[in-house]
């Protein structure tokens, strides 16, 4: 009875000491890479990001077009890719633990929308929109800051240099 004690105790010393991630299993991971490239040209495209969405895991592609996504874990993920001037991109990539899942982009060129602006012109002088914020610590006098230095460097005489003729 006494050596049952003992043996269990001393198992449960052991699991105690090896920490929490001896007692559970490591989650399956896998990785994604690939390449992004201009659908037209077939050219690499440099610093698209490169996102699984709903998660952390995120990076940029390099100069030849390629990322590398590590230690995703294993399942489906959507990848996203977004580059400026491009249309973004999203697919869905199974990942396979101890695998690595290869999901190559090629995005389409697209403009990219903006909101208009007008401007009108008008003959003579205008004034422009005067806006009353005060900024702690400026005079509006000059706009110098109040408490610039103004103390007179003048007296001071550290010319060294004698005349030689």
């Amino acid at each position: 009875m006494r050596s049952n004690f003992v043996r269990t105790a001393g198992m449960l010393t052991l699991l105690a000491l090896a920490g929490p991630g001896a007692v559970t299993a490591q989650t399956p991971t896998g990785a994604i890479e690939g390449t992004v490239t201009d659908a037209t040209s077939g050219q690499p495209l440099n610093d698209a990001s490169v996102t699984l969405v709903g998660t952390n895991f995120s990076t940029l592609t390099n100069a030849a077009g390629h990322y590398s996504v590590a230690n995703i874990p294993a399942g489906e993920h959507t990848v996203k890719v977004v580059i400026i001037g491009y249309a973004p991109q999203e697919r869905q990539v199974t990942v396979t633990a101890g695998q690595n899942s290869v999901a190559d982009f090629a995005l389409e060129v697209a403009a990219i929308n903006l909101e208009e602006i007008v401007a009108t012109g008008v003959a003579g002088r205008v004034e422009g929109r005067m806006l009353s914020v005060p900024l702690p610590g400026y005079s509006v006098a000059g706009l110098m800051r109040a408490d610039f230095n103004t103390e007179s460097y003048a007296h001071i005489d550290e010319n060294d240099f004698k005349l030689v003729s």
